[in-house]
């Protein structure tokens, strides 16, 4: 008898708890506790007078049937519905946890990645510029390379455009194979940005967009004429000059603001020879945008210092890596001219800006550039 009756105290207790986690600002709790373990052993004693044949065919008619849906849950100060089942109380107790929300932001699963090909192209460019070589050529540190290898070939699968979290697995690839924590480096360190451009370059051609993988006569013209990169020709998005907007307060789309590098090119038409005042003329301001191609910075950035000089107000967009170089020329240049007057700028960071590409008109891969405001 003594097992039953620790039996019976062990289900009152659980009913003091279950009333009190109910009803925990009622006043009737104790009244409510009594009731419930009063029906509870009740429930139970008429459970156990049965044999244990009839229990056994109830276990497994229990089994067989499915479970019934979860009771409402009682609201705050509302009465307890005592006409549950212990049994029916605890599957309502385990399935009354609320869903966990969906991660915001794009699914890794329904999001194109890479190619086959990029993959296999991404991981002989990781082969013969990122990955060490093998000094000792012993068993283990062989194995250990392939598993670099192969833990490569999963960021490139869990890869795809946009990945807010690539960073994150840049980090943990290096932390375990580029010597930051564990063991001798098997390779140089990931920069998470670059590769993300080079994989995006990647994911560009494994869309078989031929006219951004093979110049256009008119981008070729363009090159060679003033002796340019292909790559120097990128438009700027519509985001950028939003940001530029939100930051500034003008508007620095065409129309707006002059442009002495525009695309296309106008026949005989020379940004760093004609003077930038008279091309904000016609516009009726004094404004500026300057997206100069990156291989040639110095001289459009000593233009730039020379026509501020003269009373314009420029903005331009340049790489993030050569901030403080174009910080310094500008200041080099506005002291050459002895001009009395302080040389003004702000500067911006963007991560990941986005440009158009000059021929598709979609976006290309983004970059780290810095916005330079000559005011």
């Amino acid at each position: 008898m003594a097992p039953l009756d620790s039996a019976d105290e062990a289900l009152r207790s659980m009913c003091r708890v279950v009333a009190k986690l109910l009803h925990p600002d009622s006043e009737k709790s104790e009244e409510l506790q009594v009731e419930f373990s009063q029906k509870v052993l009740s429930e139970s004693s008429d459970e156990r007078s049965t044999g244990c044949s009839e229990s056994s065919e109830s276990h497994e008619q229990t089994e067989q049937t499915p479970l019934a849906a979860p009771p409402k849950p009682a609201e705050p100060g509302g009465n307890i519905d005592l006409h549950q089942s212990p049994t029916t109380s605890h599957v309502a107790t385990d399935t009354a946890e609320a869903p966990r929300p969906r991660p915001p932001g794009p699914v890794p699963q329904n999001s194109p990645g890479l190619s086959a090909w990029a993959k296999e192209e991404a991981v002989r460019y990781f082969r013969e510029k990122l990955a060490l070589d093998d000094k000792w050529s012993t068993t283990w540190s062989q194995a250990r390379s392939e598993l670099c290898v192969a833990h490569f070939r999963k960021v490139l699968d869990a890869w795809y455009p946009g990945k807010k979290d690539f960073w994150k697995q840049c980090q943990d690839f290096c932390k375990e194979w580029a010597g930051w924590q564990s063991g001798p480096p098997r390779c140089r360190p990931l920069s998470a940005g670059r590769l993300n451009n080079y994989l995006t370059h990647l994911h560009r051609g494994s869309t078989h967009r031929v006219e951004e993988i093979i110049p256009t006569p008119e981008i070729l013209a363009a090159v060679q004429r003033y002796g340019i990169r292909v790559s120097d020709i990128r438009l700027t998005s519509q985001s950028i000059f939003d940001i530029c907007k939100d930051w500034t307060g003008q508007d620095w789309r065409g129309g707006h603001a002059a442009d002495p590098c525009p695309w296309p090119v106008p026949r005989a038409f020379d940004g760093l020879k004609c003077s930038w005042q008279l091309l904000a003329t016609p516009y009726g301001h004094n404004r500026v945008y300057l997206n100069p191609p990156w291989s040639q910075l110095d001289c459009w950035l000593e233009k730039a210092a020379v026509e501020y000089s003269m009373g314009l107000e420029i903005l331009m967009v340049v790489p993030r890596w050569s901030e403080d170089s174009c910080i310094s020329i500008l200041t080099t240049v506005q002291k050459s001219l002895r001009i009395a007057a302080p040389l003004r700028i702000k500067t911006r960071r963007l991560w990941d800006a986005e440009f158009t590409h000059p021929t598709s008109g979609s976006n290309m891969a983004p970059l780290d550039v810095t916005l330079i405001w000559m005011l």
